[in-house]
């Protein structure tokens, strides 16, 4: 820690913004990777009973991470500009539909409604919101 506080005040900000996409990245690659565990049941091959038990158990999420990445997943088998969106940057004040600061809650509320807004028919919504979590497989249509 102590080569950080050597960085200017620029320098540092600069640095801090490069690591919140390379973040973004990963979590998108993340989420990829859940929706080939769960297309292929391999979380059974681990002695999980669900997607949602291999992300608790086998990968140490909490139970709202292993959720949200579950549904994150899952919206993003059936929409994908979703992972697109995960890997973007967020627009400062945007709030967020999956409810916390947590990297897998990029999809601030103006990215769902111009993304996936068309595809579902979602209108806008206040961030942190019941409905916003009917967005997985309620609303979205699957894909071909």
């Amino acid at each position: 820690m102590g080569s950080l506080s050597s960085l200017s005040d620029t320098d540092l900000l600069t640095r801090m913004r490069a690591l919140v996409l390379v973040e973004r990245a990963a979590s998108a690659e993340v989420v990829e990777h859940l929706i080939e565990i769960d297309r292929r049941r391999l979380f059974l091959d681990q002695a999980c009973s669900s997607l949602y038990a291999y992300c608790i158990e086998r990968l140490g999420y909490s139970e709202n991470g292993a959720i949200k990445r579950m549904r994150v997943a899952r919206l993003a088998e059936r929409v994908p500009c979703v992972l697109e969106e995960l890997r973007m940057p967020m627009p400062l004040g945007t709030g967020s539909v999956l409810g916390s600061s947590d990297h897998t809650s990029v999809l601030g509320s103006l990215s769902i409604r111009r993304s996936v807004g068309p595809v579902c028919g979602v209108g806008p919504f206040r961030s942190g919101s019941r409905n916003s979590l009917l967005l997985d497989s309620r609303m979205c249509p699957k894909r071909s």
